[in-house]
């Protein structure tokens, strides 16, 4: 259990980094004269798109094993875009 924990605080911390990173890129790069936080969709539309190839990856090559998934899907994109996370855990609800 402390693995899996272990494994989520990691990847979060990169996704959050990462979240904070492009944040910071995007508004210094792209600005407009109507407040729009493109930053956020652009990251949360590339979290879902790695999400989705994550997942797709996993189910159809059967490349990851639970930990890859708890630190990249749950961790990394969990932190890069927040809703990611609820996303997969309803998913999982059965």
């Amino acid at each position: 259990m402390i693995k899996q924990i272990i494994l989520v605080a990691l990847g979060g911390g990169m996704g959050s980094v990462m979240r904070y990173i492009i944040a910071l890129k995007v508004s210094k790069h792209l600005t407009f004269d109507f407040a729009f936080p493109l930053g956020t969709l652009i990251i949360n539309v590339t979290g879902c798109l790695i999400v989705g190839f994550l997942v797709g990856m996993s189910v159809r090559c059967n490349i990851l094993n639970n930990e890859l998934k708890l630190l990249l899907i749950v961790g990394f994109c969990g932190g890069l875009s927040a809703k990611i996370s609820v996303l997969y855990w309803s998913s999982k609800i059965k």
